[in-house]
């Protein structure tokens, strides 16, 4: 099992440790105002999702740092 821990988006102090075979798809929205906000989908998780700090760019390169390992 690879697991990356990623930062939750309302509260920073608040960290998740997650199982990326658990991850069904990564959303990433800008709106109007350009905020960006990610989302993590997964069956695993409370309410099939976590709002995370971390771009969906990020969150890429994070998973290609655990396969290479």
């Amino acid at each position: 099992m690879k697991f990356i821990t990623l930062t939750d988006a309302t509260q920073e102090t608040r960290t998740y440790t997650i199982n990326i075979n658990n991850i069904a798809c990564i959303e990433t929205i800008v709106n109007g105002l350009g905020y960006v906000s990610t989302r993590i989908h997964s069956k695993e998780f409370e309410y099939g999702r976590l709002f995370v700090k971390e771009t969906e760019d990020e969150i890429l390169q994070m998973i290609e740092g655990t396969e290479k390992l």
